[in-house]
């Protein structure tokens, strides 16, 4: 029989596991919602969150028009697109990409900077980046670029290498094609000559070649950012050259290429549906094959 003595003693130990437990867990779970509060405003006040809403239409851009067969079914593709990619699908994938590799005090830093003046400026050129607008005018600025002083032109290459144009580029350039092979066409999605192939022909075709890159990148800052002032353009180019902007734009590039593979995937899917004939018709082909049969019999 237990000891009637032994009980508060064991009550006691009991009430202070179970005390030190929930201090434990309520203060990593309060940690925790702190860190996805702090995460969701350096995405939102950055401007990066509201890149997200075209972000569907940035992929559909990828492929040629004239793969649909009429307006609807182009249309009807980008609902799809846009139902698979809500808002807060993509910016769960970009706060695990922050999680995954959290650094507290570099997240500190990017909110710091876009709390500031200049970073509410910059967060406002940046939260339209992906605006179709916005890109016609920036293709139609290209003097803009070239009428830079040199000293203006010198820091816009600088954040342009901080910011790894060409390489984040390739990255989700190879996403796109991933995924769009994944979804048209899986049993040579896995194939690394296929895909390398296909990046050499996008690559080819569009005319992504390093240089090529590089001018548009200066023509994209000089547009975006021509209400900066000098003095306001250098403290930016030292701020992409800070580790703590380093880190989290790198956190943001391996979301946006987990996001662009799921969304190219569906459109790859949305491409390959497109392309097989109606139930029916098949059923049509096939007895017609198996009876000998052609249509012009």
């Amino acid at each position: 029989m237990q000891d009637i003595n032994t009980i508060p003693r064991r009550s006691s130990c009991a009430s202070v596991v179970l005390t030190l437990f929930l201090v434990l867990f309520t203060s990593q779970a309060t940690f925790a919602d702190r860190t996805d509060s702090l995460i969701d405003q350096a995405l939102r006040i950055s401007g990066i969150s509201g890149q997200l809403d075209a972000l569907p239409k940035s992929v559909l851009a990828s492929v040629p028009s004239d793969v649909f067969p009429d307006s609807r079914s182009r249309n009807e593709t980008e609902a799809l697109l846009k139902k698979n990619s809500a808002q807060d699908t993509l910016l769960k994938i970009l706060r695990s990409s922050i999680r995954d590799e959290l650094k507290q005090e570099y997240l500190g830093k990017v909110v710091e900077f876009y709390e500031s003046s200049l970073g509410k400026k910059v967060a406002r050129a940046q939260e339209n980046a992906l605006d179709p607008a916005l890109l016609k005018n920036i293709r139609e600025s290209r003097k803009m670029a070239a009428s830079q002083d040199d000293e203006r032109l010198e820091l816009m290459r600088r954040i342009v290498v901080a910011e790894d144009v060409y390489g984040n580029n390739q990255v989700l350039v190879k996403s796109v094609i991933k995924g769009l092979l994944s979804g048209s066409d899986p049993e040579n999605a896995a194939n690394d000559d296929r895909l390398h192939e296909k990046i050499g022909m996008v690559e080819k075709g569009l005319g992504f070649e390093k240089s090529r890159i590089g001018e548009t990148a200066i023509t994209t800052i000089a547009y975006t950012f021509r209400h900066l002032s000098d003095k306001e353009l250098e403290n930016l180019a030292v701020f992409r050259e800070s580790e703590p902007d380093r880190w989290f734009r790198s956190r943001i590039i391996n979301g946006l290429q987990i996001a662009t593979y799921e969304l190219a995937r569906t459109l790859g899917q949305a491409l390959s549906d497109l392309k097989r004939p109606p139930a029916d018709e098949k059923e049509e082909k096939s007895t017609r094959r198996k009876r000998g049969w052609s249509r012009e019999e």
